[in-house]
């Protein structure tokens, strides 16, 4: 399935090489690389690659019909996972899984192509959270960013009614993060010093002028002078989000409420901005802006709720029967506002806590992979379409909060609050991948209820279990016993 012209595709890919091979061969990033990390993880990625499949194969047999996006699933997952193992810069990463990205949806079908664009969007946010938690020394979202918010896009375009040609907005998009890959690369030598965002500016400027070049020369879209207006205050508006911390010096530095609320409020205004003028195309092109940054941390949140926040819409329009969208006077939907705020508030007390853990053995890289899994099947099959959606909303908006405010409430470990925006991004794609639980679960009985949440939980608590034996944990516990 191609979603744009032939010039683009060339475009893309031209720029896509120019850049990695400056990075890879000017700072030598091969040097860099730590292959010996791999004996650490490979088992984490085996037995999680297992458990999927036998989710997976389970779940196709009770006809959810998801067996053929495994292969997406476990791609998406098992090859960003060995990149960041071994060392690889961010930015570099970034840069080929968005060609693989890119590359996926040149190969979708015509029709059935749902399953394997929210697989491969299951597998990458499992990746990060289980990498992020692993390594949370190196936790970054920067080579998240893109691939997640394209396939989202794509996924926009192509289910939504309101594009008789989706090759139009793809294309926008598509450009949108080259020209943020383009801005971000030639920022790099100037951004040292720009007390008075001189630099900032004229590069958002910039930005925004390629943009309308681009979309104006090479894809032939005329009247779009708005939308690279709205990247231009997009790429602003990022590098603000990212300088507004006066304490942005050190990692381990509290932000002040004034600076959170700032941020906040920045959020809140380029969200209502881009929605109000173009929709979800607009939020779409200010995630996108978010990759012009160096340093993962709050632009990257921002990020990552601008696409979450489509992503839910096109739940909601998809597979929601109310044709008004979500009524919050439900008392469903009411309810399922306040378990999404409970939930956000769980997974961000289960980040703070400290544990002494063997890599990628701690009960959070399981417990974020497979408990997202659990509450998303849990609900599509328990609830209806509408307090499922509702529950994601509130979701997304809690962690939102939660992470932009992770100075304060992560202490020394900011760095963990970005993880927390990946648990609405993992519960989404999951509820997306298991939509047709809606509909059983609407006319299933009580037994059949039971069973498929008891299958949901097995799977759980089998994950967590060999998490536990696999990080020592019986011997630990032993030890303990024998001490008291």
């Amino acid at each position: 399935m191609v979603l744009f012209n032939q010039n683009t595709i060339i475009a893309f890919s031209a720029l896509a090489a120019v850049i990695f091979a400056w990075g890879f061969v000017r700072y030598k990033d091969w040097t860099r690389f730590q292959p010996q990390n791999l004996r650490f993880s490979l088992v984490f990625v085996g037995i999680t690659s297992i458990v999927l499949s036998l989710a997976y194969y389970f779940a196709d047999r009770i006809g959810l019909s998801i067996l053929p996006g495994l292969p997406f699933c476990l791609a998406s997952f098992i090859l960003p996972f060995i990149l960041s193992e071994i060392n690889m810069q961010p930015f570099l990463r970034s840069i080929l899984l968005t060609v693989a990205a890119v590359a996926l949806t040149m190969l979708l079908p015509h029709e059935g192509y749902e399953n394997q664009i929210f697989s491969a969007l299951a597998g990458l946010c499992l990746w990060k959270g289980a990498s992020n938690l692993g390594r949370d020394e190196n936790a970054t979202l920067l080579d998240f960013l893109p691939p997640f918010v394209w396939l989202t896009g794509t996924y926009w375009f192509l289910s939504s009614v309101a594009y008789a040609q989706p090759n139009l907005p793809a294309g926008i998009l598509l450009s949108t993060i080259a020209t943020a890959f383009f801005v971000r690369w030639v920022s790099s030598p100037l951004l040292w010093e720009d007390p008075e965002y001189i630099k900032r500016t004229i590069l958002s400027v910039s930005g925004g002028l390629t943009l309308l070049v681009i979309v104006n020369k090479l894809l032939v879209i005329p009247h779009v002078e708005k939308i690279a207006g709205l990247a231009g205050i997009g790429f602003f508006g990022c590098y603000l989000l990212e300088t507004l911390s006066k304490e942005k010096s050190t990692i381990s530095s509290k932000p002040s409420p004034l600076d959170v609320l700032k941020q906040l409020a920045l959020i809140g205004a380029l969200t209502l901005l881009a929605s109000r003028l173009f929709g979800c195309e607009g939020l779409l092109v200010l995630s996108a802006c978010a990759i012009v940054n160096a340093r993962s941390g709050v632009a990257q949140i921002a990020g990552v709720f601008w696409a979450l926040r489509v992503l839910q819409q096109a739940y909601t329009l998809n597979f929601s029967s109310n044709v008004t969208g979500i009524n919050i006077g439900h008392e469903y939907a009411g309810a399922a506002l306040y378990l999404g705020f409970v939930l956000a508030y769980c997974a961000a007390a289960i980040l703070q806590e400290r544990e002494k853990k063997v890599l990628f053995t701690s009960y959070k890289s399981w417990l974020f992979a497979f408990g997202s899994l659990f509450i998303a099947g849990t609900a599509s099959y328990l609830l209806h379409a509408e307090p499922t959606g509702s529950l994601m909303v509130s979701t997304v908006v809690a962690t939102v909060l939660f992470s932009v405010a992770g100075g304060s409430l992560f202490a020394a470990d900011k760095v963990r609050s970005q993880t927390l925006i990946l648990f609405p991004a993992s519960m989404l794609s999951f509820s997306l991948l298991l939509n047709k639980l809606l509909e059983d679960g609407n006319t299933a009985s009580v037994h059949h209820r039971t069973v498929v949440v008891a299958v949901l939980g097995f799977i759980l608590l089998g994950a967590s279990i060999i998490s536990f034996a696999v990080g020592g944990g019986f011997k630990r516990r032993a030890v303990e016993v024998a001490r008291d």
